[in-house]
């Protein structure tokens, strides 16, 4: 039998319409799934929220991307939901990567700015309910973005060589902060810190200006504000030579606003956090030891020897380590008490025993001191006087702090000067010899 006789009969109708069954029995699958995969993707959007709540944020990192990857198959209020989750669940895995890793990290880095870009988004996009919360959170982000800086920072302090390395990465997170919120000054505070390390002093001082402006125009309660004075000391530092003056109002200002600052944390402390403020008081003692003793240093030039001498006292627990404070403090004291004046300088060569400056001012106190005691023993004829025997004691250790003043540093010729007038009052010939030669050279 002919193949043709086995085929079943079909009108020409039929045959007619075959291409079209065929075709819409090839899209069935495809027109079955769509309703389907809107459930899918309602359904991953659920799971995704739900891991971002549970802190699961690989899992809903992944489940909330693959629903963003078909946006256009979302409703307004679902694409608002996913980014919004989706940006949230990013900044979280940001922050947690930089506190434990460091945030001088590219990846870290990518993660926070999408974030930023998701709230943008919303924040452009109007979408109910979730379109007004695009800003809040990027205001939000700004405590991130400044933790993120100052990890930046601390690894470039750690890493100084590297700092080609970092100083992008760092500049990123301050310039976002600084985009976000245009009146917060502490990312000017840390663009001129980052300046600093890379030894732009121009832009520096610019930075550190318009952070203590921002800071007089607009003062909030916020944990970072403990970090202002640093930029108070920092454009303190780098008006000094032009404008000592003014570095001295910088740095007694600074020094009364680091106060200030760590009261208000102190008194808010219910609302900020122990443990946050706890992790700030380092800041709040270098800030206030470094501006402290700044305004110790220039306070003698600009303000009566009495209130001079009044603040050194006060603050003098706190810079007992430190051997320039205590030969200042020593200076103060010469013409008022010279056996206080003696011990600062004592106490300064405990810390440093190469001090030039202590062993040179012990140096002329004690001969000065001696001289004096010679003169009154002048007034009274007596050779072997007490005023007589304490002149030449005081000499006698005068000369030997000079002597060791000039060990330290052999060219100063100053020195070279008194010990030639002590060697001469004390009968030293052959020293005589020497110190003329030493000055003849």
């Amino acid at each position: 039998m002919p193949m043709w006789a086995c085929q079943p009969f079909m009108p020409r109708s039929v045959t007619a319409f075959m291409p079209r069954i065929s075709w819409l029995w090839a899209l069935w699958p495809w027109l079955w799934a769509l309703p389907a995969q809107g459930q899918d993707l309602a359904a991953l959007l659920a799971q995704g929220v739900e891991a971002h709540r549970q802190y699961n944020l690989l899992t809903s990192d992944s489940l909330l991307a693959e629903v963003l990857a078909h946006k256009d198959q979302l409703t307004r209020l679902q694409h608002g939901e996913a980014l919004y989750f989706y940006s949230r669940n990013m900044l979280r895995m940001a922050t947690d990567q930089g506190s434990e890793e460091g945030f001088a990290n590219p990846l870290v880095q990518s993660r926070m700015f999408t974030a930023y870009a998701g709230f943008a988004e919303l924040e452009k996009s109007g979408i109910p309910r979730w379109g007004d919360k695009g800003k809040p959170e990027q205001l939000n982000m700004v405590d991130a973005l400044i933790k993120a800086a100052v990890g930046t920072l601390e690894t470039i302090v750690a890493n100084p060589a590297h700092i080609n390395r970092y100083e992008t990465l760092a500049q990123a997170y301050i310039s976002l902060a600084a985009t976000i919120s245009p009146q917060l000054y502490t990312p000017h505070e840390l663009m001129g810190q980052l300046h600093l390390m890379a030894q732009r002093p121009v832009p520096a001082r610019e930075s550190f200006e318009k952070a203590i402006d921002l800071h007089r125009q607009k003062r909030v309660l916020a944990i970072d504000n403990i970090r202002i004075p640093t930029a108070y000391h920092a454009l303190a530092s780098l008006v000094l030579e032009s404008d000592p003056a003014r570095a001295h109002a910088l740095a007694k200002r600074g020094y009364i606003i680091n106060e200030l600052e760590w009261n208000t944390l102190q008194v808010n402390a219910a609302k900020i956090g122990p443990q946050l403020i706890e992790e700030h008081k380092a800041i709040y003692y270098h800030n206030r030891y470094s501006l402290g003793l700044l305004e110790l240093e220039l306070c003698p030039a600009y303000v009566p020897a009495d209130t001079a001498l009044a603040l050194y006292g006060q603050r003098s627990t706190h810079y007992q380590d430190n051997a320039y404070f205590l030969y200042n403090y020593g200076q103060l004291l010469i013409t008022i008490n010279p056996r206080l004046a003696a011990e600062q300088f004592e106490k300064s060569l405990d810390l440093d025993t190469n001090f030039f400056e202590s062993y040179y001012a012990l140096g002329n106190l004690y001969l000065d001191l001696g001289n004096y005691y010679a003169g009154l023993a002048l007034e009274e004829q007596l050779e072997n006087g007490e005023n007589a025997l304490r002149a030449s004691g005081l000499r006698s250790t005068g000369y030997t702090y000079l002597r060791k003043a000039l060990t330290v540093n052999p060219g100063h010729r100053g020195t070279m000067v008194r010990l030639l007038g002590a060697a001469q009052v004390l009968g030293k010939a052959q020293a005589v010899e020497r110190y003329t030669q030493m000055l003849n050279d």
